[in-house]
């Protein structure tokens, strides 16, 4: 029988100088004279170097970036975890661990920096569908104002799966129209878990004949591959994740701009005007009939109920019906948040992270500390930097007074001006390095935080 193989391919640094003659405003820039205080050195660890430096954390528009997508439990996080530096949160049963669009910095096999976009699947029951598409386009059109690009669209999926059903369907149209046909050619087709083969027992046999299936029928891969795609299949180990990443830093081309990018962008199209719009809005509609259909029949079962006097039945049907109506009501709501142009987007999902809110997390004990913790950490930080911004005014206000003062002086008073200026200036720049050290050390916990928690693309695109 055949096996399956994979296709296709410690630090000194100089603290704070000052000099002897005040400048009009205390420079950052100025070079020290000889009558500067003695430069003095501080120590400091490899991950608490000053901002100046290159930061591995931040993004660079040079970075590849690969957005991976796929149904839940497709192996997403999984896949992510072979290659990236961060820790990956993997999830085993049928709900999502990934709730947001989360980004992970890994090393390319040439070297390189590179970030693996972590999605949530649109079969997520954990969140509505309108809310992963709104901060997955958010992030992406942010990607490309600040000049990066999408170097590749992995999708991954179950060659266990013995037929694509109606969620993987879904999951696949979105995935088509996210990324549009010019695109295709950076569109990596993955089927994972021929790993499991040996343990769970499917027949490889009848695993190769569902591969040719997925490749050869129009509805599910076939259009994909005559647009440009390529197919591999993932081993679950760490070399098969890097032949995929290498065959889309092989590509000598620049990549392709994904079709909602050049809807949301460049045509400037509301989301609800998108082709993924218009297909997550229809798909809704249908849904929100499925519903209605459904308040009427509980309505009928529950007055019958009443009427036999089963009235544990009829509260049992009660809940049911408003659980219903709360999903209606809910389709309508979705409608309504898909007719924004892109400023609003932007605004919602910016409101939403800052929030941390309760929709988009599972709720248990540790992310709800998390989200916690990072609303401290952000409150915090807003409050140092409205410190170190009053501090800045301050000086400047008492320098400008000061030196308005020198201009009617002797010569005897200009000495003692300039005494008091310098003592300024001391104290300024005490308070000024003080508040920048706190600030610096409220960053590095944030990062920390990230890293635990898995990083938003938007925040890092927002950093």
């Amino acid at each position: 029988m055949r096996q399956p193989t994979a296709t296709a391919d410690r630090q000194m640094i100089p603290s704070t100088q000052r000099k002897r003659e005040p400048p009009p405003v205390p420079s950052r820039s100025s070079k020290p004279d000889a009558n500067a205080r003695p430069e003095s050195f501080v120590a400091v660890e490899d991950d608490d170097k000053p901002e100046s430096l290159p930061d591995e954390d931040a993004f660079n528009p040079a970075d590849p970036l690969f957005v991976i997508m796929g149904v839940t439990g497709a192996g997403k996080s999984t896949f992510i975890s072979l290659l990236s530096e961060d820790a990956v949160e993997v999830g085993h049963g049928l709900q999502s661990k990934t709730k947001n669009v989360t980004a992970h910095r890994f090393r390319c096999p040439d070297g390189r920096k590179a970030w693996l976009v972590d999605t949530p699947g649109f079969d997520d029951t954990g969140r509505q569908n309108i809310e992963i598409l709104e901060e997955f386009i958010v992030s992406l059109t942010k990607l490309y104002e600040r000049g990066g690009k999408v170097s590749g669209m992995i999708y991954l999926h179950r060659i266990t799966d013995p037929r694509m059903g109606g969620s993987a369907l879904k999951t696949l149209e979105i995935f088509k129209l996210l990324t549009g046909a010019s695109a295709m050619p950076i569109v990596r087709l993955v089927t994972t878990r021929w790993n499991e083969f040996d343990m769970i027992g499917p027949d490889l046999d009848k695993a190769y004949r569902l591969e040719d299936q997925l490749r050869t029928t129009d509805k599910f891969w076939a259009t994909l591959i005559r647009n440009g795609a390529i197919t591999h299949r993932h081993l679950g180990n760490r070399e098969s994740a890097q032949e995929v990443i290498s065959s889309l830093l092989a590509r000598r081309d620049p990549p392709p701009k994904l079709a909602i990018v050049m809807e949301i962008l460049d045509e400037k199209r509301s989301l609800l005007d998108t082709a993924a719009g218009r297909f997550i809005a229809d798909d809704n509609d249908k849904l929100r009939k499925h519903y209605e259909i459904e308040v009427e029949k509980l309505q009928k079962e529950r007055q019958q109920a009443l009427l036999d006097k089963d009235h544990e039945l009829a509260e049992a049907l009660a809940a049911e019906e408003m659980e219903y109506q709360r999903r209606k009501e809910t389709m309508l709501i979705a409608k309504s948040q898909l007719n924004v142009k892109l400023e609003r987007l932007h605004d919602q999902v910016y409101e939403r992270n800052l929030r941390g809110d309760a929709r988009s997390t599972s709720g248990d004990e540790s992310s709800v500390a998390l989200r916690s913790e990072n609303q401290l950490l952000h409150s915090e930080r807003t409050h140092l930097e409205e410190r170190l911004v009053r501090a800045e005014r301050k000086h400047q206000v008492e320098m400008a007074r000061l030196q308005e003062i020198m201009v009617q002086q002797n010569q005897q008073q200009r000495v003692e001006s300039r005494r008091a200026i310098q003592q300024m200036i001391n104290r300024y720049e005490d308070e000024s390095h003080e508040l920048r050290g706190e600030l610096h050390r409220l960053k590095k916990k944030n990062k920390q935080l990230k890293r635990r928690r898995g990083t938003s693309l938007f925040d890092i695109l927002m950093g």
